[in-house]
Formats: C-alpha cells, sequence, structure tokens
C-alpha cells in the first residue's frame, strides 16, 4: 500500500512517475476533480482488482459526501495497475496500533480519555451512516478506519469498500421471514 500527500502542481507529474513501466492512461483521470491542495494516492492495486475497484464507486455512489466515509476523488488507469486517489489521511488505525510505541499519537493527541472516546463515536456514527443507507461493508477492520485530523480532534473514516455489498437482498429476506 502506497500512502502519500501530493499538492496539486505534483499530482500529474508524480502520477505517471509511480512505474515506469505503466501504459498512457486509458481510464478516467481525476485531476479535474481534486478539490483543495492536497489529495493523497492511497491504493495501488493489481489490474484484476478492477471490478472490485468498480464495486466500491458503486457503493461510495450510495453513501455520497459523509463526514465519516474517507472520500475518493477517482481513479487512474494506468494500464496495468489501477492508483485510487483519496483524501488525505494520517495513519490507518491498523497503522497505529501496530506502531503505538514508535509514535507519541498515544501521548499528545489521544491522551485524554475524551479523545479516545471521540476517535471510537466517529467509527461508530460512520458505521451507522453506512448501514442507514443499506450497504454492508464487509471487511471492516483496523487497516479500514482511516485516522485524519479535523476541527482539532482526531477522527477515523470508514474506507475500503472493495468486498462491501448492499442490503437490499438481505433485508428483503430477513421481512419474509417475518423481520423487520
Amino acid at each position: 500500500m502506497l500512502n502519500k500527500n501530493w499538492s496539486r502542481s505534483e499530482w500529474s507529474c508524480s502520477l505517471s512517475a509511480l512505474s515506469e513501466a505503466s501504459k498512457p492512461s486509458t481510464g478516467q483521470s481525476s485531476t479535474d476533480e481534486v478539490k483543495g491542495d492536497v489529495l493523497s494516492i492511497s491504493l495501488v492495486r493489481a489490474k484484476e482488482d478492477k471490478t472490485l475497484l468498480e464495486n466500491e464507486y458503486l457503493r461510495l455512489g450510495l453513501l455520497g459526501n459523509s463526514k465519516n466515509i474517507l472520500q475518493h476523488r477517482g481513479y487512474e488507469d494506468r494500464g496495468e495497475s489501477l492508483v485510487s486517489l483519496v483524501e488525505p489521511y494520517m495513519y490507518t488505525l491498523e497503522d497505529l496500533i501496530k506502531n503505538q510505541s514508535c509514535n507519541n499519537m498515544w501521548d499528545t493527541v489521544l491522551k485524554p480519555e475524551s479523545a479516545r472516546i471521540d476517535l471510537l463515536k466517529s467509527i461508530v456514527d460512520g458505521l451507522l451512516e453506512i448501514h442507514s443507507k443499506l450497504v454492508i461493508h464487509r471487511s471492516l477492520d483496523p487497516a479500514s478506519i482511516y485516522l485524519v485530523y479535523e476541527e482539532n480532534k482526531l477522527v477515523g473514516k470508514i474506507g475500503n469498500f472493495l468486498y462491501s455489498a448492499s442490503a437490499c437482498p438481505y433485508q428483503r429476506r430477513l421481512e419474509k421471514q417475518g423481520y423487520s
């Protein structure tokens, strides 16, 4: 996984430098869709993952622009690989847990108990919003929680909707069985 913040001016030339062997772009480029001065290039995937990426964008379209969902800006089809562009983030929750002795995040930003509770609340709020829009994540783990510093606090945003599904078929099946 690659995570790097890029300024808008760096974006087009740096993306092509990711892979010297990559073919010219044939897919959708999100250069014009980038909002703000910084974006993250988060995921570089093999071409076989294209159907998963399309599934992710379908689900993200259902979720809309939510403050608890990691926002995608588009993707670049580089021939043999796909590069997904997302809003900037600091760490994944998994990175933070694994490296807690190596960084001072636990001792500074997350030191007061209330900061940890706020982080947990933002993750639960994201999950509630996803489920309220009848989307099931299906692979939620610490690597799918992206940490962003907003409004003077650390916020958890849910990302990585590659394996997500619509809850509608499940909901209809439950209703037929007498559940509502």
